[in-house]
């Protein structure tokens, strides 16, 4: 799913940092399920209202040259 993806991106070092954007209840849950290496590049989270999608904001590691 999602956050296996997220997970292999974190780890291979494409990912550099996570904002997490959800309702209250999903964030909460959101953060339950979040793998270890996730959770550790998390720089954000914030809340919207009841019955919007959460969102998931990435930024990926800058590139080598």
């Amino acid at each position: 799913g999602v956050m296996d993806h997220l997970a292999q991106d974190v780890q291979s070092g494409e990912c550099a940092e996570v904002i997490l954007i959800a309702p209250p209840q999903a964030l909460g849950d959101l953060r339950k399920h979040l793998p270890a290496n996730v959770a550790k590049v998390v720089v954000d989270e914030s809340t919207i209202e009841e019955n919007q999608p959460p969102l998931l904001v990435y930024h990926e590691a800058a590139k080598k040259a």
